[in-house]
C-alpha cells in the first residue's frame, strides 16, 4: 500500500488577516499538526512578510521583532519559512 505524503504551504498573511476578520487566533504549529494526521508529512513552508521601517519607528521595530520572534519560533517546530520584507506603498498623485 502506497504511503500518503504530503506537503503544506501556508499563506501567512492571508491566514492571519482571515483569522483576524473572524476573531480568532490560529496556532500554524497545531495547524499543519491536524492537516497532516495519518500521512507523513515531506516538509510545511510558511510564506510571511515584515513591513520596513526606514523612519525607524520605535513601535513598529517592537512590532517586526515579534514577527521575527513568531517566524524563528515556525522554523524551530519544523516550518520551512520565507519571509520578504513589504514594499513600501507608492502614491499616486
Amino acid at each position: 500500500m502506497a504511503e500518503d505524503r504530503l506537503m503544506i504551504f501556508i499563506d501567512g498573511q492571508n491566514l492571519m488577516h482571515g483569522a483576524k476578520n473572524y476573531g480568532v487566533q490560529v496556532d500554524s504549529v497545531k495547524l499543519v499538526e491536524a492537516l497532516s494526521e495519518g500521512r507523513k508529512l515531506k516538509r510545511a513552508y510558511y510564506y510571511g512578510s515584515i513591513p520596513t521601517n526606514s523612519n525607524n519607528d520605535g513601535a513598529l521595530n517592537v512590532q517586526i521583532a515579534k514577527q521575527i520572534s513568531y517566524y524563528h519560533s515556525l522554523e524551530y517546530a519544523g516550518l520551512k519559512t520565507s519571509i520578504i520584507p513589504l514594499r513600501p506603498k507608492l502614491r499616486h498623485l
